[in-house]
């Protein structure tokens, strides 16, 4: 098999497996019919080994695709170069692929066996090699008795490699295909084939993210590029300068994410100069507009907030007023649930981080049911794995908000000593060292203020916790100071987390929430929507139908939905039950916004005598809260401020007593201000 016969058999699959005649092959691909009639007895030589009975060619110079055409698609994609017979020009990209996706020096030798050609073949390439890399100011380097190596700056290099994928995506993909590829490359932890499956799974959670979908031959090109650049940055070689063009809002917002998830997964740490290279590769890719059912949105971000709320009470660790960590968690779980048949591989980054916080794993398995009720299927490892990351995240952004760790250091030197040991702590972490102290001064020190202590003598007798080490500090003592402070960090989350419970001002939980909604100051605050003239009380309703009906008259009256909304607010109780209840008392009824949505609205009643909505424990509802989005993220803001202040008893306890939409939207004010 050669590239024009391969191609021949994608334009007969193409054709939709369409009757296509000898004449218009021979005319597509500038040949002769005999040479067309020979192509196609070696394109059935090779299927007919596989088992596929392939093409059929009849009298009339009619060819029939006869073979299942998912089994010839995957014996195109796993096609290897001893039955790929590769061109010059296509050797010429291979080896310089090769040279790019190794981090040593690689012989004519190992070029010339993963081709499946000689040596020879090799070297008399290395002209045309020479004069592909020179267009991008490139050399090869050859060093005697080791091999070759390329050699320019990296910006150039992603340039060649961009040049490659994209004029040549087929080529890319069938050497990526090839098991002996992992030989050239040094970090062989995985299949490449698995680490492309986790790339396209991060740029589909991207797309859904900022509702801007690749076409396929674009997600191709991008997936790979993601791919050798992961590699070069694994191996140190990261791009230094970049031009800054200027890009849409949303390719900046796409490159981010993008460069953000791949550092996370890939534990990498990405340069801004990566960034700015990938906003521009994302300006030149094509977009499709895709249809997307939204009707679920609003659910699976409820869902998520009650996932929150039980996963941090298994952890003992407040994960709910954490904004940014809600909404990525919601778009990554609007991502499963829409790829509910895509099975993905294991990737030994991801493992390792669940390896090494099983704390989280047994939390997000205690509340699976959760997710798994909805998706009605079981949750696979990976994305349980997934979710393990993003929340392992969450818990590091908190502990790096706990800062100015005290330590006192205690030795039974001199003053040379205490000092060398200081120096070394203060080298390798970020603490504050109040004190340094002699052993014999240790018992009339106090040490409440003190979050750990570190000495060089043995403090059992004294019953106080502490580190043991010698002067000079071992990688294996550095490694358990940094465990230690690591528990004293989540320990004092935890503390942090049972003290904000009954504390009305909530200083520290609000400053962080201010910090979080920042980015998001372009969306609606709950009190932008919830206006004094969409807000009633003493609403009298017969039964939670009536009482959705009444919170949904104020905004049909203002024009900001329509009737048929209103009912699809009715339908979607019926339909998928009163999930809209989310907290005691009170319900947040809401429909698809693609049916009588016109503005982003909400309005709040506060009914004369409680109906009940069908949730025993939550039962009777006092509040509804009709809301209109319209779309999935503009009500974010909104609706994270009011779920999380429905979790104060004294937030419950004024709206129950207010008897006025004054009242009732002052109480919001006030309490919306707090955070």
């Amino acid at each position: 098999m050669d590239k024009r016969k391969v191609n021949i058999v994608r334009q007969i699959i193409n054709n939709n497996c369409k009757e296509i005649s000898l004449c218009q092959l021979a005319n597509d691909f500038s040949v002769s019919e005999r040479t067309i009639r020979n192509d196609i007895a070696e394109i059935n030589e090779f299927f007919n080994d596989q088992g596929i009975n392939m093409i059929s060619l009849d009298n009339s110079g009619t060819v029939y695709l006869n073979g299942n055409l998912n089994k010839v698609k995957d014996s195109l994609q796993k096609m290897n170069f001893y039955d790929y017979s590769l061109s010059k020009e296509e050797r010429v990209l291979i080896n310089i692929c090769i040279l790019i996706l190794t981090n040593r020096y690689v012989t004519y030798q190992e070029i010339g066996e993963f081709m499946y050609v000689s040596k020879f073949t090799v070297i008399k390439d290395s002209p045309d090699v020479n004069l592909f890399l020179k267009k991008f100011n490139l050399i090869i380097f050859s060093l005697s008795n080791k091999g070759l190596k390329i050699k320019g700056e990296e910006v150039n290099i992603r340039k060649v490699i961009l040049n490659i994928i994209t004029e040549n995506t087929y080529l890319v993909n069938m050497l990526l295909w090839q098991k002996d590829l992992k030989e050239f490359i040094d970090y062989k932890n995985t299949d490449i084939r698995d680490e492309l499956e986790i790339i396209n799974k991060i740029i589909r959670e991207v797309e859904n993210e900022n509702k801007a979908y690749f076409t396929d031959t674009s997600l191709k090109r991008l997936s790979y590029y993601l791919y050798f650049m992961i590699h070069r940055i694994l191996y140190g070689k990261t791009i230094l300068m970049e031009n800054k063009e200027t890009n849409s809002p949303m390719i900046e917002k796409i490159a981010d994410r993008l460069i953000d998830m791949i550092g996370q997964y890939f534990k990498l740490n990405i340069r801004e100069t990566e960034i700015m290279f990938l906003q521009n590769i994302l300006a030149k890719l094509n977009y499709i507009k895709k249809e997307v059912d939204n009707s679920e949105i609003l659910k699976i971000q409820m869902l998520t907030r009650k996932f929150i709320e039980s996963v941090s009470k298994s952890l003992d660790i407040n994960l709910n007023n954490d904004y940014i960590f809600f909404k990525n968690l919601s778009n990554h779980l609007e991502s499963l649930f829409s790829d509910s048949n895509i099975k993905y591989p294991e990737y030994f980054g991801i493992d390792e981080t669940v390896r090494n916080n099983k704390f989280v794993l047994n939390a997000v398995k205690e509340n699976l049911k959760i997710l798994e009720d909805y998706a009605e299927r079981k949750i696979s490892y990976i994305d349980i794995a997934f979710i393990v990351v993003y929340i392992c995240a969450a818990i590091e952004k908190k502990k790096n908000e706990v800062r100015n760790l005290s330590v006192i250091i205690v030795c039974n030197s001199g003053t040379s000593t205490s000092q060398l040991l200081k120096e070394q702590l203060i080298k390798y972490f970020d603490f504050i060292v109040i004190e340094v102290l002699p052993s014999q001064q240790f018992e009339s020190t106090d040490l409440d203020n003190a979050d750990l202590i570190i000495s060089t003598i043995l403090l059992d007798d004294y019953g106080t916790e502490y580190i043991h080490v010698p002067p000079i500090l071992s990688i294996t003592d550095i490694i358990n100071i940094d465990k230690k402070l690591d528990d004293i960090k989540m320990n004092k989350i935890r503390r942090l987390n049972k003290l904000n419970v009954n504390d009305k001002k909530r200083d520290d939980k609000n400053e962080d929430m201010k910090k979080r909604y920042k980015n998001d100051t372009h969306y609606s605050s709950l009190s932008d929507l919830l206006q004094i003239d969409k807000i009633k009380t003493n609403v009298i309703a017969a039964d939670w139908r009536d009482a959705i009906r009444k919170s949904a008259e104020i905004l049909e009256e203002r024009g900001d939905i329509n009737h048929s909304y209103t009912q699809s607010m009715i339908e979607n109780v019926e339909k998928n039950g009163p999930y809209i209840v989310i907290s005691k008392g009170f319900a947040l009824p809401h429909g698809s916004y693609k049916k009588g949505v016109n503005n982003l609205a909400m309005s709040l009643i506060k009914l004369d005598k409680p109906v009940k909505f069908g949730v025993k424990e939550l039962d009777p509802i006092d509040f509804v809260c009709a809301m209109s989005p319209i779309d999935d993220k503009s009500h974010l803001k909104a609706f994270f401020t009011l779920v999380n202040l429905l979790e104060l008893k004294e937030f419950h306890m004024e709206i129950k007593k207010a008897r006025t939409a004054e009242e009732l939207f002052n109480i919001i004010v006030n309490y919306e201000n707090a955070i």
